[in-house]
């Protein structure tokens, strides 16, 4: 799957996860709402995933969205 990134451009990913059990919060879906040594968490519209395995030189930043 590919996705376009805004500021960074194209973005291949391998294997993501959807997050059970993701507090509901209002947010922009396609948003990069947080990164840590799992991978990249990317808010949907009523849950979360999380991006476990995607391009090497692919680095967000908070705020960075997906479309």
């Amino acid at each position: 799957m590919a996705l376009n990134m805004n500021q960074i451009g194209p973005l291949l990913i391998n294997k993501s996860e959807l997050i059970d059990g993701a507090p509901v919060f209002k947010g922009i879906p396609g948003s990069v709402i947080g990164l840590d040594k799992k991978g990249i968490y990317i808010k949907t519209s009523d849950s979360l995933i999380l991006l476990t395995e995607f391009s090497d030189n692919f680095k967000p930043k908070l705020g960075n969205r997906c479309k």
